[in-house]
């Protein structure tokens, strides 16, 4: 338990490096654990979902979403965890998506959009973020209409959390952005585009790479 606590403490510190300590330790407490919790889902859930997030932190999508998956089993059965099991679907969906299976990522994620919606309100953004991964997802299996209508969703949630000079809109703004300049609406893409600039340059000055990067999204409108 106290090597558990301790892979906590590194995963929250979110250091890369930290993050991968963690996930070594994890793997090597797996079997033990495995042992340990096999009459205790509840802390065998809690291992796993530490498990699952050093996967992905790391890189590893495949191991998050098998890890993912198994824990998603347990804290079902357990059947009193209804917004965890609904953090446990968009984790789902992330790992599915990266992995290039963004029909299932959608159906995850929509599986905990209403227990989002009911535990935190439709303005929340946690549930903005929701709309912004489906918005991704649809985007990248080339259905634009869908995306921008996610998109849409989860920037009004944004303006109404944070405004709209703020580092957390301007990435949904640069979502727009590409998503209008893919359905040939350029005028209204780079509108978008030039929304999200002051929020990039504020955040991250000049020299930064995702400054640059957001330039250059924009210079190919």
């Amino acid at each position: 338990l106290a090597k558990i606590g301790e892979a906590r403490q590194l995963i929250d510190s979110r250091s890369s490096a930290d993050t991968e300590k963690a996930r070594a330790m994890l793997l090597e407490l797996q079997p033990a654990a495995d042992l340990a919790f096999a009459n205790d889902d509840k802390a065998m859930a809690e291992f796993l979902w530490l498990l699952s997030l050093a996967h992905s932190d790391q890189g590893y999508p495949e191991d998050a979403l098998k890890t993912a998956e198994r824990l998603r089993t347990i804290v079902a059965r357990i059947g009193i965890y209804s917004r965890w099991l609904a953090q446990i679907d968009v984790n789902i969906g992330v790992y599915l998506s990266s992995l290039d299976r963004n029909a299932e990522a959608i159906a995850s994620t929509l599986r905990a959009l209403p227990v989002h919606t009911k535990a935190y309100g439709k303005n929340d953004p946690r549930v903005g973020m929701i709309y912004l991964n489906l918005g991704t997802y649809h985007e990248q299996l080339s259905e634009f209409d869908k995306a921008l209508a996610a998109y849409r969703k989860a920037l009004d949630i944004s303006i109404r959390a944070f405004g709209e000079n703020h580092i957390e809109t301007a990435p949904i703004l640069d979502s727009m952005g590409s998503v209008l300049d893919r359905l040939h609406r350029s005028e209204e893409a780079l509108e978008f585009y030039h929304k999200a600039t002051p929020a990039f340059l504020a955040a991250y000055g000049e020299g930064h790479p995702l400054y640059g990067r957001h330039l250059s999204d924009m210079a190919t409108v």
